[in-house]
């Protein structure tokens, strides 16, 4: 039997088991209920008679029935032909009809590891590729999760509909016939190198997901139609994104580069524990010797990613003001402030902290952990020496935050 969306895209329908399709939609597929499966996975097989599809195809999208709510206009739709067809004609044919984005689900595995958060359970790496004119993000970190802009036969993918009760159109135009359908998820390159960059976000346990930032001349902050992907409102583990103008997006696509933008990350996760913020590809003028930082405000550390990935620490739950994607770190562009930042020394001994200043005035002494909690402050010190004990309980790794007279702020990592 084959399951489908109905045409409001957000409920499953039984189509039976000698339906028949209808041509473009989507369908997810599950085994028949009558066959036993034993401890390991077993093979069954399906039919599926027809004439190969050619020419042009219809098919009828539709936006949510709720008004009230933007978040399930998705449609599930299929490459009807026996050939590949290109992501991008099918994108630009369309036009506003669609978001522009589409989204392609990618089940990689089961993470046999128990949810630590609000519910127990197995949490798995499975999560939606996207692909729009911008690029492309993948599910997994391992594994062949990529999208090439090239839509394999039978392939069903999801769209977000900003039309309501429209036609969509596949026609003959946008078929690849040379294309082998089973090279789908294979990694292509781009003919033409952009300012782009990707972010990955991954924990030990296998948990991943990764965003894409492209800098472009006609694109702005809003919403650009075919650049910009939406996080969908699906039920993943894990989700890495950007902020813009209340958005979250997968694929962000900004105004040509400058590198004095900030840009506002946030992420969700189910899983409590260490995880890692590192850079992925690099194009254009990334791939050159701009900076990339990333600016951890809870820790108040400013980080290379460049010369390697970020960890931190985290609890399960919905971040948006913790990360901030920057081009520039002020005290490695100021030689005077690089040095009052060298001229202070921290050291450590059985659980007493000694900072000397050898140049400004120490003004006030921050202490936090590594979850950016406040464990101790000391302010009006106005002395170049400052001592404290007592801080932490138990050994582990502390942020020490230290402002100088003239306003200048050092940070250093030390373990107590």
């Amino acid at each position: 039997p084959a399951d489908s969306f109905d045409d409001n895209g957000d409920a499953w329908v039984y189509a039976g088991p000698s339906a028949t399709m209808t041509i473009g939609k989507g369908y997810a597929i599950m085994t028949p209920t009558s066959v036993t499966f034993g401890p390991q996975a077993l093979p069954t097989t399906v039919r599926f008679l027809g004439v190969p599809n050619n020419g042009v195809i219809p098919v009828r999208i539709y936006e949510s029935a709720n008004l009230a709510s933007s978040t399930d206009d998705y449609n599930l739709i299929g490459n009807p032909y026996p050939s590949a067809i290109w992501a991008d004609k099918f994108i630009t044919d369309n036009g506003v009809k669609t978001s522009g984005t589409l989204y392609f689900w990618t089940h990689v595995a089961d993470v046999s590891v128990n949810n630590p958060g609000p519910s127990a359970s197995n949490f798995v790496t499975a999560d939606y590729a996207l692909y729009n004119l911008t690029g492309q993000t993948r599910a997994s970190l391992t594994g062949s999760t990529v999208p090439t802009g090239k839509i394999a036969a039978g392939q069903g993918f999801f769209i977000e509909v900003q039309a309501n009760n429209v036609d969509i159109v596949f026609n003959n135009s946008m078929r690849n016939k040379s294309y082998f359908n089973n090279d789908f998820f294979k990694t292509s390159n781009t003919s033409s190198e952009r300012d782009r960059l990707w972010l990955n976000l991954q924990n030990p346990d296998g948990l991943f997901s990764q965003i894409l930032l492209g800098y472009f001349e006609q694109t702005t902050l809003g919403f650009d139609w075919a650049y910009d992907g939406r996080v969908n409102t699906s039920n993943t583990q894990l989700s890495f994104y950007s902020l813009s103008e209340n958005e979250k997006y997968k694929i962000q696509a900004r105004p040509s580069f400058s590198d004095t933008d900030a840009v506002p990350l946030g992420y969700f996760s189910v899983a409590n524990g260490q995880f890692t913020i590192s850079l992925g590809q690099k194009e254009g003028v990334f791939d050159t010797d701009q900076n990339v930082y990333l600016e951890d405000k809870n820790m108040h550390i400013i980080h290379d990613l460049k010369q390697s990935p970020y960890t931190f620490t985290t609890t399960y739950g919905r971040f948006e003001d913790r990360f901030v994607l920057r081009y520039t770190d002020a005290t490695l562009s100021n030689p005077d402030l690089s040095n009052l930042d060298s001229s202070v020394v921290i050291a450590t001994n059985h659980g007493e902290i000694t900072i000397k200043s050898f140049i400004e005035n120490i003004q006030e002494v921050t202490v936090f952990d590594i979850l950016g909690r406040h464990l101790f402050e000391a302010k009006l010190i106005e002395n170049k020496d400052f001592k404290a004990s007592n801080i932490s309980k138990s050994q582990q790794a502390l942020i020490v935050k230290i402002k100088l007279q003239n306003g200048t702020i050092v940070r250093r990592k030390i373990v107590l």
